[in-house]
């Protein structure tokens, strides 16, 4: 073969092994980002990491490729509660992307990420000067009614409420639900979103907002859960477990009695995950007076627990305590006996 003719063909196989590891790295960074939008944010974290590993082999420190997947990477860290470690990621992005000229609303993404990682790690002075500048880079490119210009006005009213001003805090909360209703409609996922981070800005004014705007998103996402968005169903078990904490706190027990009673439909009666509720709602109903449903809860913990670890089992001991206090209490001396026995055998 001729040197001229050997020099082309190691050209040609060069540029096949760069395209090669181009779509590896796009069709990985890709599959992240759904799985993310999806909401299986451990999946997309492996994803992601993968996009990353690649990127670091094929691209050259300064490619804009390998600090986009920095963005991705640091954002799903940031979910999965891997806060310093997307900071980092972050922190190294974005000055590769001021000084390659990015496009703005990349580097706009990136900012957002930067100020929420250190609102997380409650900077928040860096945090507001991050989501300030996201913001005002949106605000150049996009609409205002944009769920991305809507975020950052939502993060900046966050890091006034955290800082207690909350006059501010209030306004730009009251912006955002106000643009996400223009946008999404009232009943929309994006508007549970905002009037839960309003209600968090209300319970540290100890105003009765709060109660009202946990709510309000509760309707919506029990609407959008009915309707078959699957999605919701963790954002509405947090929505109930927030609502609760206010309701016991004011003393509205019988208000808190069907709250838990849905959470345990939603998670599934026989499943390990109503044992907890159901116990506080054993717990509720002695206070009420209640003693049967009181003792059908304090049983349900108890069959769950024993149907998961076995009837000899420690993890019961729990349940069966309380329904001895529950039969002393109901006068119930028999049934009271029983389970004291049982927990003797136990080891107690």
């Amino acid at each position: 073969m001729k040197p001229n003719n050997l020099f082309v063909l190691c050209l040609l196989c060069l540029h096949l092994t760069g395209c090669g590891s181009h779509q590896a790295w796009q069709k990985d960074y890709r599959m992240a980002s759904r799985l993310e939008e999806d909401g299986d944010t451990r999946q997309a974290k492996t994803v992601a990491m993968r996009a990353f590993r690649r990127a670091t082999k094929a691209f050259p420190a300064d490619d804009l490729r390998l600090a986009k997947t920095k963005i991705l990477l640091g954002r799903i860290l940031r979910k999965s509660f891997a806060t310093k470690e997307a900071n980092k990621l972050l922190q190294e992005a974005y000055p590769l992307l001021k000084e390659k000229k990015a496009k703005e609303l990349l580097i706009a993404k990136c900012a957002h990420e930067l100020g929420w990682t250190h609102y997380l790690l409650a900077e928040m002075d860096l945090a507001t000067k991050y989501f300030e500048e996201a913001l005002a880079l949106r605000k150049k490119k996009l609409a205002i009614q944009h769920e991305d210009v809507i975020s950052s006005i939502a993060r900046l009213a966050a890091v006034a409420s955290y800082q207690k001003d909350f006059t501010k805090a209030n306004r730009l909360f009251g912006k955002a639900l106000e643009l996400t209703k223009q946008s999404f409609g009232r009943s929309s996922a994006e508007a549970a979103e905002v009037l839960n981070d309003m209600a968090q800005n209300y319970i540290r004014q100890d105003s009765p907002k709060a109660t009202d705007c946990l709510r309000r998103a509760l309707a919506i996402r029990e609407a959008l859960f009915r309707k078959g968005d699957s999605r919701s169903e963790v954002k509405l078990l947090s929505t109930i477990d927030e609502l609760l904490t206010l309701l016991l706190k004011k003393g509205k027990k019988r208000e808190s009695v069907g709250l838990l009673d849905r959470k345990i439909e939603i998670v599934g009666p026989r499943s390990l995950l109503a044992c907890g509720d159901a116990k506080k709602l054993g717990k509720i109903h002695v206070e009420l007076k209640n003693y049967e449903r009181a003792e059908s809860a304090f049983l349900l913990s108890l069959q769950n627990l024993e149907r998961a670890f076995g009837k000899g089992s420690d993890k019961s001991k729990g349940p069966i305590k309380e329904l001895v206090v529950l039969y002393e209490q109901w006068g119930k001396k028999d049934k009271a006996k029983a389970m004291n026995d049982k927990l003797k055998k136990k080891g107690q």
